[in-house]
């Protein structure tokens, strides 16, 4: 014989199980035709206007009542405690981004699979371009049209294991990002305006250090040069940006990098007198290079670079599997001028910009902005990086796009 108390609280939870089941058949119907209207959207509106408000009002009233719901649901039943509740918030909230990002992709593959649409024409490239008396002024990020509160940036000192997706939630994950962070750079283009004559402007960008390498023969730095006794020793470092940025010998000695710009009080360290090493304008890609004879800079830098590289090997063995069902990418850039930051995303690989098997583009959802231009883009589990070569608009969403690798 059952005991009657027990009977009694199974059969309550049977009712709320049956009256929760109708109301998320009804439910489902609902957000299966939103869904369904969506495609049609995407795959029949030519002017990418008609009816567009009313699904994204549909679409974030059905996201926002799912959490809402759930909240309300778990208080009313008293089922879980505030400790559990709050838990089963963030699980939620975990699964409700993860969807919305889902959408996001989706959208973004069925225009990018659309034999008419081609990446190589299309999109807004995001150097960043200021009066160099104004520049001083973005040390903060601004709110723009693109990404008005700047949410789905991350400061560098801020990242933390929580921030990554649970299946990367490991120290190796989260110090290949840090590590990746700390090598890139920004890259500042002094140019003179054809407009105004004379007036100087400052062309922003971003870049990553790609080799360090320690020699041993007179140092050619700036100081140096002035010096009667140089130092016998120096280090050489080259990084890559993109072409967009900087694609010949004259912009290269007219370019200077600031390094580990992690924050806003971060101190002033810069490199200049860099020059080309090779340039592919048909890959959108540039080598710079340039030399310092500080030893701890020099020091620091090899000793990130290595770092860079055990943890690159380690991570990409590790998610290499699921590189491809996942699609879990990151970029680090300096959006706005300003100190670095962090945005994750997932990747699509286009199938439509280049024949050649060897060569990719990526199309990813990552956050960026003006002066993300030439920033590392890291497709996790892959054994090599791209670069940010500019941004298209794709129905509400923007997505960025790298150069050729």
């Amino acid at each position: 014989m059952r005991d009657s108390n027990q009977a009694q609280a199974l059969t309550s939870h049977i009712h709320i199980l049956e009256r929760t089941r109708e109301e998320l058949r009804s439910r489902l119907e609902y957000i299966d035709t939103t869904l369904e209207k969506c495609r049609l959207w995407l795959e029949e509106s030519d002017d990418g206007q008609t009816g567009f408000t009313e699904l994204v009002s549909n679409c974030s009233e059905i996201a926002g009542d799912s959490v809402s719901k759930s909240r309300n649901d778990s208080v009313d039943e008293g089922v879980l405690s505030d400790k559990e509740s709050e838990t089963s918030l963030s699980e939620l909230k975990t699964q409700l981004e993860a969807y919305q990002q889902d959408q996001k992709v989706e959208q973004m593959n069925s225009v990018l699979n659309c034999k008419c649409y081609k990446l190589k024409d299309n999109g807004e490239q995001e150097a960043l371009l200021l009066d160099k008396h104004k520049s001083e002024t973005h040390k903060e990020l601004p709110k723009c049209t693109k990404n008005p509160e700047h949410e789905e940036f991350l400061s560098l000192p801020s990242l933390k294991l929580d921030h990554l997706p649970i299946e990367y939630r490991d120290k190796n994950m989260l110090d290949f990002v840090k590590v990746m962070g700390d090598l890139t750079v920004q890259v500042i283009l002094n140019i003179e305006s054809f407009q105004a004559k004379g007036e100087q402007k400052l062309k922003y960008g971003t870049g990553v250090v790609t080799s360090v390498l320690k020699q041993f023969s007179t140092c050619q730095c700036k100081k140096c040069k002035m010096s009667k006794t140089p130092s016998d020793g120096f280090w050489e470092i080259d990084v890559c940006t993109i072409a967009q940025l900087v694609s010949d010998d004259c912009e290269a000695s007219s370019t200077s990098l600031r390094l580990f710009f992690d924050k806003q009080d971060s101190p002033l360290i810069t490199l200049d007198e860099l020059h080309l090493v090779k340039v592919d304008v048909d890959r959108d890609c540039c080598t710079l290079a340039c030399v310092t004879c500080d030893k701890d800079l020099g020091s620091e830098l090899h000793s990130k670079r290595t770092t860079f590289d055990s943890l690159w090997r380690t991570v990409s063995e590790k998610h290499l599997s699921s590189a491809t069902s996942t699609k879990f990418m990151f970029i680090v850039s300096h959006p706005h001028g300003c100190f670095k930051q962090v945005s994750f995303g997932q990747w699509v690989v286009n199938p439509n910009v280049e024949d050649n098997p060897d060569f990719q583009k990526f199309a990813y959802t990552a956050s960026t902005c003006p002066g993300s231009l030439g920033a590392p883009v890291c497709c996790v589990g892959y054994t090599y990086w791209h670069s940010h070569s500019r941004t298209i608009k794709i129905g509400s969403c923007f997505i960025g796009v790298s150069n050729i690798a």
